[in-house]
């Protein structure tokens, strides 16, 4: 999961503007410091308007500027957000590189929140990857690193995860049950994203009676409502685990760009 700081501007597209010049100005002033902080914002921008490249470029830069600053913690969260993007991109070992590389340097200068992170996409990674006993390893660490911070959220996206794997074993009563349960849980989770996984496995688990949405009808939604790169997130996702979902990439709709 790629991890975000959340500063708040009216677009993605806005941000990138903003951030840009950020970067393009500090980098000016000779200001190596707030680079780092700078990449991340701009990283994360460009992947909610589906700019996968650019938002690979920036969190490549961003491993590089924050290990020639020693912010270990920024450098952590590169890794983990490189490793994350590329995943979408199809990239696998470029993603188990940087993953690798983050949750050892998380764990060599104790960083519990960097390893939250890394913990789930190295989960992620392994579940494209069709490995389900390393996705759930990863993906209980990732949650009991979470809990310590209380990241509601983040567990919840982990569980979903978790879902998937006991789905990827055929144990697919018992992935359907922590999915229901998810629901159930996440009613209080503002992130639109998240419900939309949600409603999607539960359209592939449940039985045709009980789905209140079928995972095509899911899709439909998701396009008309997240905003665009979130959106491709998701189709990027369900691509990724091809095994496991029941649309083709080629059979989902389009994103609406949202402002």
């Amino acid at each position: 999961m790629g991890a975000e700081m959340r500063i708040a501007y009216r677009s993605p597209e806005t941000a990138s503007a903003y951030l840009a010049e950020s970067l393009r100005l500090t980098t000016e002033l000779n200001e190596p410091g707030l680079l780092p902080s700078i990449l991340i914002e701009l990283g994360n921008a460009r992947a909610q308007q589906g700019d996968l490249d650019g938002a690979v470029a920036s969190f490549r830069e961003l491993v590089v500027r924050a290990e020639q600053t020693g912010n270990d913690f920024n450098q952590a969260l590169g890794y983990n957000n490189l490793a994350y993007h590329v995943l979408l991109q199809g990239d696998h070992v470029a993603a188990r590189t940087a993953v690798e590389a983050g949750i050892a340097l998380a764990t060599e200068r104790d960083l519990p929140l960097a390893r939250t992170w890394l913990y789930s996409t190295s989960g992620e990674i392994a579940l494209a990857e069709q490995h389900w006993d390393a996705a759930t390893a990863a993906l209980q660490q990732a949650v009991a690193e979470a809990e310590r911070f209380g990241n509601t959220e983040h567990i919840i996206g982990c569980r979903v995860n978790l879902a998937l794997a006991e789905y990827g074993r055929g144990n697919r009563t018992a992935a359907r049950q922590m999915l229901v349960d998810v629901e159930h849980d996440a009613s209080s989770v503002p992130e639109a994203y998240l419900h939309f996984q949600i409603a999607y496995w539960l359209g592939v688990l449940l039985p045709e009676h009980e789905a209140t949405e079928t995972p095509a009808d899911v899709l439909r939604r998701a396009a008309q409502e997240l905003r665009a790169g979130e959106f491709i997130r998701m189709q990027r996702w369900l691509t990724c685990l091809q095994g496991l979902a029941v649309l083709p990439h080629s059979a989902m709709p389009p994103a609406k760009p949202h402002a």
